[in-house]
């Protein structure tokens, strides 16, 4: 791309210059009732394309969001398929996954903009797993998920303060529509911090044991730290990711990792 801003990944725009460059969207505009300094613009395509020849990559790719005052829980880290909230220089904003949006090269190289800034890789990581994620969840067989369904402490097990001290939750599960007479028998790996005490991880185990034991699913759950979790493991188990599930802990979604 022959233009004079070194955009790269997660360079972005705010203010006047974020305003432009909604303006030559060619997708529908994304809905914003905020004013002019809310609104921020982040570069999506990488860096190859960014460079590439215009009758090769045609379009630079952007995902709008609004700054906030404080960023909610349960959209940090990627733990929502749909809404991230991330910090972004100084400020915390929020975006949505249905906020993308193209630009053509040779419109945007027209426009007067300023040298953009970059997102710090720490927060550029979380937003390129968010993206990912969407297209790469994997799904629980519909009768596994049918049967947690029917269990009162799953349903509510997310946004239980007891998962405030799970780090990650992993599921093995066989991959087969069973019928009713079969039990699915998922090998749960719930990871915890170091330092947890004793008590407290009783109290987890317990917890998730009853939430995921429900008729028809026999849970064999097993307390790990990050230390003790194995590269096979990575390779067997998927990611626990439900929209409203809230993951704590400040480390960005872990590398190389299938997820659902």
């Amino acid at each position: 791309m022959n233009n004079r801003l070194s955009l790269r990944q997660g360079s972005f725009f705010t203010g006047k210059n974020a305003e432009e460059i909604l303006k030559i969207c060619i997708d529908a505009e994304p809905a914003s009732n905020y004013s002019r300094e809310s609104i921020i613009t982040v570069v999506l395509s990488q860096d190859c394309d960014i460079v590439r020849e215009k009758t090769q990559e045609p379009f630079i790719e952007f995902i709008s969001g609004t700054k906030i005052p404080t960023p909610k829980g349960n959209y940090q880290n990627g733990k929502n398929p749909r809404i991230l909230d991330i910090k972004v220089g100084y400020c915390d904003y929020e975006f949505s996954i249905h906020n993308k949006f193209r630009v053509k090269k040779e419109v945007l190289e027209k426009l007067s903009l300023q040298e953009p800034e970059k997102i710090d890789l720490k927060n550029l990581d979380i937003l390129r797993k968010w993206i990912s994620k969407r297209y790469t969840r994997a799904a629980f067989p519909d009768n596994f998920n049918s049967r947690l369904s029917k269990s009162k402490g799953y349903a509510k097990l997310a946004k239980n303060n007891i998962s405030r001290n799970v780090l990650e939750v992993f599921i093995d599960v066989k991959e087969e529509e069973l019928c009713e007479s079969d039990f699915y028998e998922p090998q749960i790996l719930v990871v915890i911090p170091e330092t947890l005490d004793e008590g407290e991880q009783e109290k987890i185990e317990s917890t998730y044991e009853k939430a995921f034991t429900v008729n028809g699913v026999d849970p064999d759950i097993h307390l790990v730290t990050e230390n003790q979790v194995t590269l096979s493991d990575l390779r067997t188990y998927k990611r626990w990711d439900m929209d409203y599930y809230s993951m704590n802990g400040e480390e960005a979604p872990p590398k190389e990792i299938d997820i659902l």
